[in-house]
């Protein structure tokens, strides 16, 4: 969200910045105080899911359960990143002894649909997930259209590459299954 959205190459750790939102314009802002200490170590990422809280893998699978039509963006992309990757991804750069900014994002760049569509292959398939525009979305703050991020600087610091989508999204669903037939029992 610190990035305007409007590049085709993934933004590096030290490409220009431009927030579309006041969201995007309080993380930067927190950046900037953040580099205003002696040592710092921020890490941007991007697309998050993970075993705890609302995300958005289990809102597509809650409303793919419940039957209702899913209408997902297809003009955002990005890379989707689950947490439990990016814990890693974190302590080996507590490990390194890191300094500066540090881009940790999964491995693999799909769109809104993509994700919803990949999700629902594999928990229930044969769901149909209908394309829409961001226009049509009308959120109340407008999100970057791309915010793929540049991650090398990573794995030149760790050796650590973020896993993608392909490898991460199947593991993160096998875990969701199992806590969500032990919320029922």
């Amino acid at each position: 969200f610190v990035f305007p959205g409007d590049s085709r190459e993934p933004y590096r750790e030290d490409a220009a910045t431009g927030p579309l939102s006041v969201y995007g314009a309080s993380k930067l802002a927190g950046e900037v105080a953040a580099r205003q200490a002696h040592d710092h170590l921020i890490v941007r990422t991007a697309w998050l899911y993970g075993p705890r809280g609302k995300n958005f893998v289990r809102a597509i699978c809650a409303r793919a359960d419940s039957g209702q039509p899913l209408r997902v963006v297809g003009d955002q992309v990005g890379c989707p990143t689950c947490t439990t990757h990016l814990a890693e991804a974190l302590v080996r750069l507590l490990r390194a002894d890191a300094r500066g900014t540090v881009h940790a994002a999964g491995s693999e760049v799909v769109s809104w649909l993509q994700f919803a569509r990949a999700i629902v292959a594999l928990w229930r398939p044969g769901t149909d997930v209908a394309e829409i525009t961001s226009a049509e979305l009308a959120r109340p703050a407008r999100r970057p259209a791309y915010s793929v991020l540049e991650c090398s600087r990573l794995h030149e610091l760790t050796g650590y590459r973020v896993p993608g989508l392909s490898e991460a999204l199947p593991e993160y669903l096998v875990e969701l299954r199992r806590e969500l037939q032990g919320d029922r029992a």
